[in-house]
Order: C-alpha cells, then structure tokens, then sequence
C-alpha cells in the first residue's frame, strides 16, 4: 500500500493556499466517513433482510445484537474522530490572514518661509522645556480577506485548545506630526561684536582716487527696522581686491531683529490603496443522512427457566402435625417452527408441532400438530405468537374445546407478539387446540419459533 502523495510542490506552497489545503483534506474525511456510515447501514439492512435485490442469511436475536454492537462501536469511533476534524477546521478558519501590501509614501510637502537675518550670537540662554511627543501616526490597512472555507458537519466540543501563534507584526504606521518647538530661553546680555556678515559682490574696480583726509565720526543714527532680506542674487565675478579702507570707529550695536515665522507644515501623504477584498468561497454540499435501521422483531417469550440452587440447610424445627399430600405439579410447553411467514385462516389449528418441555404426562398429551387431550381438571393455558399482520384489525384467536369455543381473546393495536392466557376446566378427557376466530387472518413471524403455548395443571 503506497503513501499518498501531496499535490504540490511544497516549496511553492503560499500560507494561503497551505490553508486551503488543510480544509480540502477536511472535507474529503468527511466524504470518506459517509460512505463507511452508508456501508454500516447496508450491512445491516443485509442481516434483517431489508435490502433491495439480496436477501440475507436468517440471521438470529444474538446475531443481530452483535451486529449492532459492532455498528455502535464504529458510530463511537466516527464520533471520536469527528471532534479532531472539528478542531483542524477551527484552527485553520482562525489562522491569520495575509498582509496587505504598504501604501507609497506621500509627496514631501513644502519648505517653510524665508530664513531671517542671522543676529548676534549671544550668551547661551536657559534650555527650553521639550516640546510633547507627536501624535501617532494612523494604523496601516487590513490585508486581502482569505477565502472562506466550506462549512463541515457539527461535531462533538472538545476541550478548549492552546492558544495559537502570534500573528505577524503589522507595517509601521506613518510619521507622526513633529512636537510644538519650545519656548524660547530668556535672552542673555548682549555679547561681543558679531562675526563679520557674509562679503557681499565685489563691484567692478573703479580707479583709485586720493586718499581724502579722514572726516570728524558724525552722530550714529537710529538703527531702523530690519527690512525682509531680499533674494540671494547670482554671485559676480571675482573683482581685482582694492585698497583697504581705514577702520571706522565701530557703531553702536542695533537691537536683535524678531525671529522670523516658522513655515507652514507640509501636507500628509496620500494613503495607500486598500487592498481588494478576498471572493467568498463555495459553500460545500451537505453529506447526505443515514438510512435509519428497522425496528427488530420482538422474540416470543421464553421457556420457563430452570430451578435455581438450593440454598444452605437451615436449623431443623420441630417436627409438625402431618399435613394432606401436596398435589404434583404437570406442566407442557410446546413450539410452532419452521412456518415462518405462513399465513393461517379463521378456525385453522395452530399446528404446534414441537415439545419443548413433557411435564404434563399423563394429565396432558399432543398430537403433535396443535391438539392437546386434556384429562378432568382445571388448566392454565398461556400462548403466544409471533405476527407479521400488518394493523389491529382482524387480531382476534379462539380456544376451542371438543370442538366448540370455550374462550377468546381480541388483541388492540400492531404489536409485533401477541399474547394472552385462559383457564379452561374439563371434567372428562377432552381435547382443546388454538385458532384464528372465524373471518380474520393471522400470519406468523419469520423467527423461529413462530408460537408458543404452555399448559399447567392447577386443579
């Protein structure tokens, strides 16, 4: 017997596609399971003889009740394996489910206004608070929907199982908003003079005049409000360097200009395309429901058992008065086999014709076709017969005595065994034998023995 075969190459296997896997080998297990329950079903069908086209071997009581032993053992077995299915199903439907691809990154937005002039550089001033963290940035899209697998069959709850795996880390959400810039330190005293400002464009060299005398240093000026520093033009060509000037005396230090406004915050980036929604999957078909078994014929009573052991010997009493003679007990008890499905009409004999136990001898005796000769005395007489009669009606049997009706019984409903019991008294030999009443019909079971009929000498 060789192995089975997987499918696929398993190195081209996706987590996807593995999952699907697993559930068609579920459903395929369920399918197998089916058929075993149908075969079950068959064989039993085969052993009470229900099939259609074959007919079984005659099976008994005790054989039956094996068969459906077996059949209970393996129905417990399906059950047991039923619940690992039903946990396999479990764990693959909650499996988690792919990531969906990360969204492209949004366009850088604009840069900020103008840079203001640089002033000074003062004394270090006291280290602003640390503006608060920025928001969190939002959560990444759901991955593609898996494909949902077929619904299986209910099974049995097994115990809770462990947890599973932890799912993959989700993408890394987008940058937050940066934090508010802190407030500014308080502004120091003012420091030494600032580092020379950039050297502006050297003009064209012109021609060098006297040197006039150096005039009286006339009164500072205000110092006016920063104008906005104006675009940075193209750099000139390198001029041939002049005479350096004398040294002014230096001015008086202009007040450090506001800081300029921060730019506007740049827009956030397009989000990402959600992924497309997963196509549900085709719901399996239901397996189809067993065949249920037929009802088995009710056996016919049995035979009066044996006596059972005699217990241990008591204390001896005193001996008492001599009492009157205990009359003997006679007791017969007689089978119909081997008519099994026979039909019998009204006033037809039951023909029992087998002597199951002969303690009636001489008070009882048979001909060995269903008439008994009763000698004087009164009698029990207890029967019973196995009936296929299909309703209620008609259910009706007579004891006939010498010929003439002595008593009757009519039994309500189908029952599968009828029964009943008659005192019948005699006081000379007599015969006496069972019959359907008169207009009605009485067919017989197919379990051997079809009747029985016990007669016991009470009087």
């Amino acid at each position: 017997m060789s192995l089975p075969q997987f499918p696929i190459d398993p190195s081209t296997l996706t987590r996807e596609s593995a999952i699907n896997q697993v559930l068609v080998s579920i459903a395929m297990e369920e399918l197998g399971l089916s058929h075993v329950i149908n075969a079950e079903g068959e064989k039993l069908q085969y052993i009470l003889g229900t099939l259609d086209g074959v007919s079984g071997p005659g099976a008994t009581i005790d054989q039956v009740l094996q068969a459906n032993d077996s059949v209970t053992s393996l129905l417990e077995q399906a059950a047991s394996n039923q619940q690992a299915l039903s946990d396999k199903m479990q764990a693959a439907l909650s499996a988690a489910i792919l990531q969906g691809p990360t969204g492209p990154m949004g366009p850088v937005g604009p840069s900020g206004g103008p840079t203001g002039p640089i002033g000074p550089s003062g004394i270090d001033g006291v280290t602003g608070a640390t503006g608060a963290d920025g928001a969190t940035g939002p959560q990444g899209s759901q991955g593609i929907q898996g494909v949902a697998g077929a619904t299986g069959i209910d099974g049995v709850t097994g115990a809770t199982g462990a947890d599973g795996a932890t799912g993959p880390q989700g993408p890394q959400g987008i940058q937050g908003v940066a934090g508010v810039t802190g407030v500014d330190g308080v502004m120091g005293a003012t420091g030494a003079d600032g580092a020379t400002g950039p050297q502006g464009p050297q003009g064209i060299q012109g021609v060098a005049g006297p040197t006039g005398a150096t005039g009286v240093d006339g009164v500072t000026g205000a110092t006016g409000a920063d104008g906005a520093t104006g675009p940075q033009g193209p750099q000139g060509i390198q001029g041939v360097a002049g005479p350096t000037g004398a040294t002014g005396i230096d001015g008086v230090t202009g007040a450090t200009g506001a800081d300029g406004a921060t730019g506007p915050q740049g827009p956030q980036g397009i989000q990402g395309v959600a992924g497309a929604t997963g196509i549900d999957g085709v719901t399996g078909p239901t397996g189809a429901t067993g065949v249920t078994g037929i009802d088995g014929v009710t056996g016919p009573a049995g035979p009066l058992g044996p006596a059972g052991a005699t217990g241990a010997t008591g204390v001896q009493g005193v001996t008492g008065a001599t009492g009157a003679p205990a009359p003997a007990l006679y007791a017969s008890e007689f089978e119909l086999t081997g008519a099994g499905g026979t039909t019998y009409s009204g006033g037809q004999i039951i023909p029992y014709n087998t002597t199951v136990y002969n303690g009636g001898t001489p008070y009882i005796t048979s001909d060995g076709a269903g008439t008994f000769t009763l000698q004087p005395g009164s009698y029990l007489i207890t029967w019973a017969i196995g009936t296929q009669t299909a309703s209620g009606v008609g259910q009706a049997y007579d004891v006939m005595v010498n010929g003439a009706l002595y008593s009757s019984s009519t039994i309500v409903g189908t029952p599968s065994t009828v029964t009943s019991t008659s005192i019948v008294t005699v006081t000379t030999p007599s015969t006496m034998y069972l019959t359907p009443t008169p207009g009605t019909t009485a067919q017989v079971g197919t379990v051997n023995p079809q009747a029985e009929i016990t007669i016991t000498k009470i009087a």
